[in-house]
């Protein structure tokens, strides 16, 4: 997957537009909401008309969406992320065919959430299942409820909608979500992922570093995969 995009700056916007560096931000700022330009790192931007990358902005099944307003009513104010499995039969060879729902949820309250869950759907809902857990009751479960890991990367418009960077690093590095799905099919997944979305690869990376899992996964696309960083073809760029 060649690529002859161009990193740019802010202070790159600024020489192109003329601007002051009082107005930069909002400039920026425009350029991103129009799709103009995608943010792929740090201070570190492509035009789209060269990249043609989208915001991800997946599609919900009914059952999402009737527990995201459960979830939305009783806990107005919490801090999870919620997404469902069958995201990944965009990206995946083996599609998959059952569909389960994973609320990752910020500690203080994630016990509490399970209770709820459990009481609205008896049966069908797990709580930080182990491998032997889940393959026990995977039959049954429809909702997984898991521990928020702090700093992960949350949706600014859609607070509660899974961002593709934390995705790519949950289906990498997760041992309850590597379960679900065929992680052979992860190298061309994660190559799709990069071909069509905007990642910023700057969140992508501190969120691994928080998972402890940076070092790995940038060895991983590197080896596995025909992914280009663009951030580091900036670095390299310099370099030159």
């Amino acid at each position: 997957m060649a690529t002859s995009l161009r990193v740019f700056s802010r202070a790159d916007v600024m020489e192109r537009k003329r601007l002051r560096e009082t107005s930069v931000s909002h400039e920026v700022q425009q350029l991103l909401k129009r799709q103009e330009i995608v943010r792929v790192g740090s201070n570190q931007y492509v035009w789209n008309d060269d990249a043609k990358r989208q915001p991800y902005e997946p599609v919900h099944s009914d059952a999402y969406c009737h527990l995201a307003e459960l979830l939305h009513q009783r806990y107005p104010l919490a801090d999870y992320v919620h997404w469902e499995m069958w995201q990944l039969n965009e990206f995946l060879n083996h599609q998959l065919g059952k569909n389960l729902q994973i609320v990752d949820v910020e500690p203080m309250i994630a016990e509490s959430v399970f209770t709820f869950l459990s009481e609205k759907f008896p049966g069908k809902v797990l709580y930080r299942p182990d491998r032997k857990v889940l393959q026990l009751y995977l039959g049954t479960t429809e909702i997984i409820v898991k521990n928020l890991i702090t700093l992960a990367p949350h949706n600014r418009k859609q607070p509660h909608v899974i961002r593709i960077e934390k995705l790519i690093v949950d289906l990498f590095t997760d041992k309850v979500v590597r379960q679900l799905y065929s992680p052979a099919d992860l190298p061309e997944a994660l190559e799709q992922m990069f071909q069509v979305y905007a990642i910023d690869e700057t969140t992508m990376f501190r969120y691994a570093s928080r998972r402890n899992a940076k070092t790995r996964l940038h060895d991983f696309i590197g080896r596995e995969t025909e992914i280009h960083l663009l951030t580091e073809r900036k670095h390299d760029d310099r370099k030159g």
